[in-house]
This record gives structure tokens, C-alpha cells and sequence, in this order.
């Protein structure tokens, strides 16, 4: 069974045990995602993915400021009955400046300090998925950055 198989089957059985009523589910590169009526999303995510394990975390720290509030959740499954984001619009829709425009909005909205006692991993760790992202977005804006300037100077 795939993953997209076995998260599908598990978002059927979290719908039936909470009384959701799934729409069709959402384009997702990983997660199953699916409308959950008209003001709810539900989403499962694979346990592979260690990247979202403290999701449900910051959507109750964030508490609907700058993003979804998480109404329900469950553990065990790796669920979370989401609000659902409206108007919900495709950011790849947008132009680069208005799209970086909209980030840096929500990005002021979310930054805020962490709570001690939190299991947030920081970024500074060497296993921390941000770091390396980085780590490596540096590395080739620095090379990208270099090899224009010396084309530039030729």
C-alpha cells in the first residue's frame, strides 16, 4: 500500500470516528489534505514526514494569528481538523514581488518569541531541517551571487 493509499484510508476512518463529511482532497506533495465541510480542513500526515511533527504545536501557539487555528487533533494518527483558510488562494497565481509581499505580511504576523517548554527544534542544530535548507539556499545565493558579479565584470 502507498503512503497516498494508507493516509487516504486513515483520513475516511478520522472522518467517520469525528463525523466529517470529506470533499475531494486538496493537490498535496505529501500530507492527504480535504475540505471537512465548508469552514474545515482535515489533514493526515505520513509518519515518515518528521518535518511536520510539531505542526499541530505552532497552529495552537499561533492560535489562528497569521494562520489556521487547529480545531481538533489527534496524535496517534498524526490528524488535524483544520479551520479552513479563505479566500485560500494559490500563491503561484501571484506575481514574484506581490507573492514575496504576502509572505513577508504573514511572516511578520507568525514571528514571535517561543514559549519555554515547547518542542519547537531550533534552527541552530545540525540536524534541524531549516538549517540545512539554509544552509544550502546561502550557499547557492552566494554562488549565484558571485558567478553574476564576475560575469558581469568580464
Amino acid at each position: 500500500m502507498t503512503v497516498a493509499d494508507r493516509l487516504a484510508r486513515s483520513a475516511r476512518e478520522v472522518a467517520a470516528d469525528w463525523g466529517l463529511t470529506l470533499g475531494a482532497p486538496f493537490p498535496a506533495s505529501y500530507s492527504f489534505v480535504a475540505p471537512a465541510g465548508d469552514d474545515a480542513v482535515l489533514k493526515l500526515q505520513p509518519e515518515e514526514d518528521d518535518e511536520s511533527t510539531h505542526e499541530p504545536d505552532a497552529l495552537t501557539f499561533w492560535n489562528g494569528d497569521g494562520a489556521p487555528r487547529l480545531l481538533r487533533h489527534d496524535p496517534a494518527r498524526r490528524a488535524m481538523l483544520i479551520e479552513r483558510a479563505r479566500p485560500g488562494q494559490d500563491a503561484s497565481s501571484l506575481g514574484d514581488d506581490e507573492a514575496i509581499g504576502v509572505a513577508l505580511g504573514v511572516g511578520r504576523r507568525l514571528w514571535r518569541p517561543a514559549e519555554r517548554g515547547r518542542p519547537y527544534e531550533s534552527v541552530s542544530t545540525p540536524r534541524s531541517v531549516l538549517a540545512r535548507t539554509y544552509r544550502y539556499t546561502a550557499t547557492c545565493t552566494i554562488t549565484t551571487c558571485c558567478v553574476t558579479a564576475n560575469a558581469g565584470s568580464r
